[in-house]
């Protein structure tokens, strides 16, 4: 796994190696327009893999993949401590085979248990175990150690970055 300092290296070698970003803007501008917009999007998608890559160090420390942990947390925080496969495949927005396999791993390792729903049989529950509580915490407190793949980032800014992106592509609310 990469470190903050390792992959800031590597950033900067890459930099020099194909030119700055704006060069790349300009071109864009010039060529096709929306200039900005292509550098706002390079920008996301560089942050996106930069997040993923911050907060998978910190799941690796646990052997958690990703997608384990979206589905762990996912349980963990809601208020009845269990949750249908079929919605937290949607609230991910993930295939639900992605989720059948994550749940099968945290079944496995004692952290979640399936339960089926009688008035529908096609309902399929995950719920969270004590040992999965306890798990799902001490992942929770590492991460906020780590400020969510976030720490670099000012409180201000990841205020107005939330503000941003709730605009873009909004979470599910009630």
């Amino acid at each position: 796994m990469m470190n903050s300092k390792s992959r800031r290296d590597a950033d900067r070698s890459i930099a020099e190696a194909v030119g700055p970003m704006s060069m790349y803007r300009n071109i864009v501008e010039n060529r096709y327009g929306g200039g900005e917009r292509y550098e706002a999007a390079l920008e996301l998608l560089h942050a996106s893999r930069a997040l993923a890559a911050s907060i998978s160090d910190v799941l690796g420390r646990f052997s958690l993949t990703m997608s384990q942990w979206s589905v762990l947390a996912m349980v963990h925080l809601s208020p009845q401590g269990q949750m249908p496969l079929g919605l937290i495949a949607r609230a991910l927005a993930v295939h639900a085979t992605t989720v059948t396999n994550a749940v099968d791993r945290l079944e496995e390792l004692d952290f979640v248990e399936r339960l089926g729903v009688r008035a529908d049989r096609r309902t399929v529950l995950a719920r969270l175990t004590d040992n999965g509580r306890d798990f799902a915490d001490k992942v929770m407190v590492a991460l906020a150690e780590d400020g969510f793949g976030l720490a670099t980032v000012a409180d201000d800014d990841v205020v107005a970055l939330t503000t941003i992106l709730r605009c873009y592509a909004p979470l599910p609310e009630k």
